[in-house]
């Protein structure tokens, strides 16, 4: 009977000590794909702290930014150095900017098995200053928001990732988008300022790799959108148009005119005139059937002695 006894013990210690193993292999290999920041094990009081510490201060690498260590030297490791890569897209590969327009930018970070993949987005003008200008919106308030750049910046002058943002997508991969709206007037080229951070959450700077691009955005065709101080009515029709669009302006005096068409990413399809006039009222015809316009979105500018305009133009 003791027999007995001793065996069915010793059965049920090894059922138990299996099952706690079981599970212990089950929760650690968990840490590997689950959610570390967004519900998870680590929380943002305790891993990221206010304003998402883990970037360090010089989270986006940007002029005017405060700090004393830098990315990097917060997190003991020379940037761009590890074996990942991070990418700043906007509006889908665009290199110019068209002045209020709106653009989405897609951040994109791999550094392999890490759980945690932070961000930081900002931009500055050719003219300087320590804030950035257009207008950024969230489109994903779950993974990313606006924050007043916990580093130096003033205003809703940056984008990062929030805590559920930090979680990765796979492992090793982690991805954001939100929007950004150009000054509605010109100022020039745009250059944007992306920090990364790998981290491995163990509340000290060591482990963790950080990255960091920039990405310059030009002025598209020179065009800004000032008013018109030399024309009357400028208006086109139909809009949406398919075959024909019909553009009508009037001069009050005689100028230098210039009618462009461009398109969503500033690029120029075509140049409709460029001439001198008299002052009056003015028709020209668009002939849509041509391969240059493909169904999608444009913008026709109306240059009146370098006073410029434009127009969105739908077509189908």
């Amino acid at each position: 009977m003791k027999n007995i006894s001793r065996f069915v013990t010793k059965r049920t210690n090894f059922i138990l000590l299996l099952f706690v193993g079981l599970i212990t292999f089950i929760v650690s290999s968990s840490f590997i794909t689950t959610t570390v920041a967004c519900g998870g094990p680590f929380q943002t009081g305790n891993a990221l702290g206010n304003g998402f510490a883990i970037l360090g201060p010089g989270g986006a690498g940007a002029p005017g930014e405060g700090g004393t260590c830098g990315r990097g030297g917060c997190h003991n490791v020379t940037d761009n150095t590890g074996a990942g890569s991070v990418t700043l897209d906007i509006g889908g590969g665009a290199t110019q900017y068209i002045p209020g327009q709106t653009y989405t930018i897609t951040v994109t970070a791999t550094h392999p098995s890490v759980i945690a993949i932070a961000f930081e987005v900002t931009n500055r003008p050719q003219s300087g200053g320590s804030n950035a200008i257009g207008t950024f919106s969230i489109s994903d308030a779950t993974r990313t928001k606006k924050t007043n750049g916990s580093f130096g910046g003033a205003g809703n002058n940056y984008v990062e990732c929030t805590a559920c943002g930090v979680d990765v997508l796979s492992s090793g991969y982690n991805q954001w988008t939100f929007n950004w709206t150009a000054p509605i007037t010109a100022t020039g080229n745009i250059t944007f300022y992306l920090g990364v951070v790998a981290a491995n959450f163990n509340n000290q700077p060591t482990g963790d790799f950080t990255y960091s691009t920039t990405k310059l955005l030009t002025q598209g065709s020179g065009v800004g959108l000032n008013e018109i101080t030399n024309a009357g009515e400028f208006a086109m029709y139909p809009n949406p148009a398919h075959e024909k669009l019909n553009i009508t302006y009037t001069l009050k005096k005689e100028s230098d005119v210039t009618i462009k068409i461009v398109d969503i990413r500033g690029s120029l399809v075509d140049v409709l005139l460029t001439e001198k006039q008299s002052a009056g009222d003015y028709k020209q015809d668009l002939n849509l059937n041509s391969k240059k316009y493909p169904q999608g979105i444009y913008f026709v500018h109306l240059s009146i002695d370098d006073k410029v305009t434009y127009r969105k133009l739908f077509i189908q």
